[in-house]
């Protein structure tokens, strides 16, 4: 059965990242064809209704950060595929 331990990540550049910590903006206008891709400096993730966007993030063997923290020398690719 399942332990209660859910895990929501990416990988990005080959380095597994682990979402803590999000919302979900629903978003009807976004274009299916985009699932997965990074949508904006923020690391916003295009989903199927929406975007997730991160509040908390962890490398792996990392400490978690907060968002804004996270992005401090991290360089963000608009229309990336992070799946």
């Amino acid at each position: 059965g399942l332990s209660g331990n859910l895990d929501a990540h990416f990988n990005y550049n080959n380095e597994k990242i682990k979402i803590l910590e999000c919302i979900y903006e629903k978003n009807n206008d976004i274009d299916k064809n985009l699932i997965g891709t990074i949508f904006d400096k923020n690391l916003s993730i295009v989903c199927k209704d929406g975007l997730i966007k991160p509040l908390e993030l962890q490398k792996a063997g990392k400490n978690s950060l907060k968002i804004h923290e996270f992005l401090n020398g991290f360089k963000v690719e608009i229309g990336r595929i992070c799946v």
